[in-house]
């Protein structure tokens, strides 16, 4: 069973939204966490589409989830099931994740699923710092 999340917007520690307190209070922190892929301003918030160049970089958070619910709950969050617009802004994936001692790790992802704009890539790749320097 894949029981482990790895977030990197709204979601992620200190980004002070109310969905990464109710994370917080039903998963369990494991560590910073990095994910190779590209992440983009969509809106007030960021999308991660997987890449191929092994320098792109997205930062995030690593959890352990210890109840199962909480990803039924994530997944409307997100906007991920059949209730929403078609195709999902997001899908939630099984992919590998890094940790800072370069061990893998298999995570739950939210990637972004509709089209973005080059222009609204996030370079540094960690949205806290990007929200923090506005």
């Amino acid at each position: 069973m894949m029981d482990c999340l790895f977030v990197y917007g709204l979601l992620r520690r200190g980004a002070k939204h109310e969905m990464s307190k109710i994370l917080d209070q039903s998963a369990s922190y494991i560590s910073s966490a990095s994910f190779q892929g590209k992440l983009y301003l969509v809106d007030y918030y960021p999308g991660v589409v997987p890449s191929k160049n092994s320098n792109a970089k997205v930062v995030g958070d690593i959890y352990r989830i210890t109840d199962m619910k909480i990803l039924e709950e994530l997944d409307r969050f997100e906007g991920v099931g059949p209730e929403f617009e078609s195709p999902n802004e997001y899908n939630r994936e099984n992919r590998i994740v890094r940790l800072p001692n370069d061990e893998t790790l298999a995570s739950w992802i939210y990637l972004y699923n509709w089209p973005v704009r080059e222009e609204n890539e996030i370079a540094s790749g960690d949205f806290l710092r990007f929200i923090e320097a506005k």
